[in-house]
């Protein structure tokens, strides 16, 4: 009996287990979705603001549905970047680097005042990847452990 409800209790833990990095990997990979699109969407709204500036149009009139699109590209990220956080432990050497990298890329993003850095957005992705690849392998080691 107690053999039983050891291996039941493997499963469980296991199948939980599964779950979770099956969760940080599809919406780690829908985040890094998102951000090009809001970088995409920042650099619209940017290019708009410039055309209403020369001929003195007003904006927030003129490209709502431009500044629409970014504010609601922008919501998604954010959402995104919570959820990462929430499923990764702060405490862990990845769970740090992958927290400092979901910073750095959100500040690439850009705003009305500063253009979005494509480069640094492409190269802190490749990173973030990486440093996840390390995390949720090593996730999935300790899953093969539990069985």
């Amino acid at each position: 009996l107690d053999i039983a409800a050891k291996n039941l209790n493997a499963q469980v833990l296991s199948g939980n287990r599964q779950q979770w990095i099956n969760s940080l990997r599809d919406t780690t990979a829908e985040y890094l979705g998102a951000v090009h699109q809001l970088r995409k969407s920042r650099t619209i709204a940017r290019y708009c603001a410039n055309i209403s500036r020369k001929n003195h149009g007003d904006f927030f009139i003129d490209h709502r549905n431009a500044i629409e699109a970014m504010m609601s590209d922008a919501r998604v990220v954010d959402n995104l970047t919570f959820k990462i956080r929430l499923l990764i432990n702060p405490l862990e050497n990845e769970g740090k680097k992958i927290t400092e990298l979901l910073k750095v890329i959100d500040k690439s993003t850009g705003s009305f005042e500063l253009k979005p850095d494509k480069i640094e957005i492409a190269a802190r992705g490749e990173e973030l990847v990486s440093v996840m690849q390390v995390y949720l392998k090593q996730e999935w080691d300790r899953v093969k452990k539990i069985v």
